[in-house]
């Protein structure tokens, strides 16, 4: 018999003995996972609590948290979906939901990665939203451009619905640190 404990935590099973024993999740994929990620309001994050899903997909890999100091091989900008609300009490908006959250995703020696997720400004009040990403976005796209570094074979992940308006890139915490593919059409990526 088996419980999960929560979404990111491990696996409980009971034994035949009545002992408990604890083992990584063997598939933590839900349709459409999403988790509050950002408390503060900065323009980019990294989640580290997140390669556990990104490791179920590519066991090889894992996580690079010294971004700065060290070089990286290969480098590539996509995006993800997620949802912001706005972090100004006088703001009106409530918030706004988005599928094109721009993440710019670095390849290490030694088989690390990183993601860098940059965040989004309210369209009505220019403040920076807190965001909740959706994880299987994130996931899927992270893992699918290692995968693909790795040489390993992959199918190209499917893309759901259309935008329902413009990029705006004024409002783009990605656009502005040249690292949006929808927003900088003349950056050169590392594939």
């Amino acid at each position: 018999m088996e419980f999960l404990t929560s979404e990111i935590d491990s696996l409980t099973i009971a034994n035949s003995d009545n002992a408990w024993t604890e083992s990584k999740p063997r598939n933590r994929k839900t349709k459409h996972m999403k988790e509050q990620i950002s408390e503060s309001h900065q323009a980019s994050y990294s989640y580290p609590e997140y390669h556990a899903y990104v490791s179920d997909e590519v066991p090889l890999m894992s996580w690079h948290g010294n971004a700065k100091r060290s070089s990286f091989i290969h480098e590539y900008d996509t995006n993800i979906m997620g949802s912001f609300t706005c972090t100004n009490a006088r703001c009106k908006k409530n918030g706004w939901s988005s599928k094109k959250i721009a993440i710019n995703i670095r390849y290490y020696y030694g088989n690390r990665y990183n993601a860098i997720v940059y965040n989004q400004r309210c369209k009505d009040c220019n403040s920076l939203g807190s965001m909740s990403v959706d994880i299987s976005s994130y996931t899927e796209r992270v893992a699918y451009r290692l995968n693909k570094w790795l040489g390993l074979p992959v199918e190209t992940p499917q893309h759901s619905g259309e935008s329902k308006g413009p990029h705006q890139k004024s409002l783009c915490e990605g656009c502005k640190a040249g690292h949006c593919s929808e927003g900088n059409t003349t950056k050169f990526w590392h594939k």
